[in-house]
């Protein structure tokens, strides 16, 4: 009995740390204290005296180590033998971005571990060490993956700004790529590089739309793009629209008047007076042209220039190029080769009192936007 009490005591005084550190050589059972003299007691690998040898004979474990008290058998009776064992660090704890949990460690032992998708920028396996305190301490981390600043955007811009994996970069779209909105987004991916989550779309000019003077309707186009069309019978053969930043079409060639007619009635009154001035004073709207052989040729605008004998349909268009009013100039052929300038476009000749556009196989009405579409000998 005697032996299983002091047994008991000495498991106290264990985890009490108040026992010498082993038991001196000659005495198994540490319960006497005999010599001062160090050099009998065995110190456990690991350990060391606290404070010294000499004044108590208490030891304690170095830091990463923690007191185990075993207890063998030894010739038919128990005995304790103190060891200082290395602290472990625990399993089953989870990974900062890794899908990976801790295994057990003891002090200074590594620990590898696979990064998770999107986290291998320091690569794909990423270290902890077991500490002299049992908890992990990260060596090697998993990283987020960075996608690149400063690359160009479709239909934008603006250029990206760095972001981590699975982050998203809004910027906003260029003019005329708005049709899914003002913004676009791009993601950062689990290989670093973007991908398209709302893209900027080039906005779209509707098709079925009726077409001045012509009997086409447009057709559906981006931004931009051009739309040609055919224009109705006695205008200029083709037209062109253009797409705008805002989806509606405008015209970049328009159907131009270009008829086989003449204008009639509205013609010059020729006087032989030098006072053209003073002829058109009492009349409204009168205007005058003076020959050079004196002829005084008064006339009610919109007619603003009257001339016989020109030679030839570009030598009238010139003439309307000339002056700056006109904007629309008829001419007639043989016999007479009349040409004709007037300060009104083609429509307003039409619904003008006095006047009159005859369709005449040998006459041409042109406006002057239409000049360039005219074929001329």
């Amino acid at each position: 009995m005697m032996i299983n009490a002091n047994l008991m005591l000495m498991v106290v005084l264990l985890w009490a740390g108040t026992l010498p550190v082993a038991s001196p050589k000659n005495y198994p059972f540490m319960l006497k204290r005999q010599t001062p003299d160090c050099e009998k007691y065995v110190l456990p690998i690991n350990a060391m005296w606290e404070p010294t040898c000499d004044e108590n004979k208490r030891f304690k474990c170095k830091k990463g180590y923690e007191l185990i008290v075993q207890t063998t058998c030894k010739n038919g009776g128990w005995t304790l033998e103190p060891t200082c064992e290395a602290a472990g660090c625990p399993q089953g704890e989870i990974i900062t971005n890794s899908d990976v949990v801790t295994e057990s460690r003891t002090l200074n032992e590594d620990f590898s571990f696979d990064c998770s998708v999107g986290f291998t920028q320091n690569g794909v396996t990423g270290m902890l060490r077991c500490d002299e305190n049992g908890t992990w301490i990260e060596q090697k981390a998993c990283q987020a993956l960075e996608c690149p600043q400063g690359e160009i955007i479709t239909n934008s811009d603006d250029v990206t700004e760095s972001r981590t994996f699975n982050e998203d970069f809004r910027f906003e779209c260029s003019v005329g790529f708005t049709q899914n909105g003002v913004t676009g987004i791009l993601r950062c991916d689990e290989n670093g590089t973007w991908t398209e989550q709302k893209a900027c779309q080039a906005v779209e000019c509707p098709q079925g739309e009726n077409i001045t003077l012509s009997d086409d309707v447009t057709e559906s186009s981006i931004v931009g793009g051009l739309f040609n069309f055919s224009c109705s019978v006695g205008f200029v053969e083709t037209g062109t629209l253009r797409c705008e930043e805002n989806g509606t079409w405008t015209e970049q060639k328009a159907c131009q008047v270009v008829r086989k007619a003449v204008v009639n009635k509205g013609l010059p009154k020729i006087t032989f007076a030098r006072n053209c001035k003073r002829d058109c004073a009492t009349t409204p709207g009168c205007g005058f042209t003076l020959s050079v052989s004196g002829i005084c040729k008064t006339y009610k605008k919109p007619l603003i220039y009257f001339h016989r004998f020109t030679q030839g349909l570009s030598q009238c268009i010139q003439k309307c190029k000339d002056e700056p009013s006109c904007l629309t100039m008829s001419y007639s052929g043989p016999p007479l080769f009349v040409c004709n300038l007037y300060n009104a476009n083609f429509t307003t000749l039409q619904n003008t009192d006095g006047l009159e556009v005859v369709n005449n196989g040998i006459g041409t009405v042109v406006e002057k936007s239409g000049f360039d579409f005219v074929n001329t000998p």
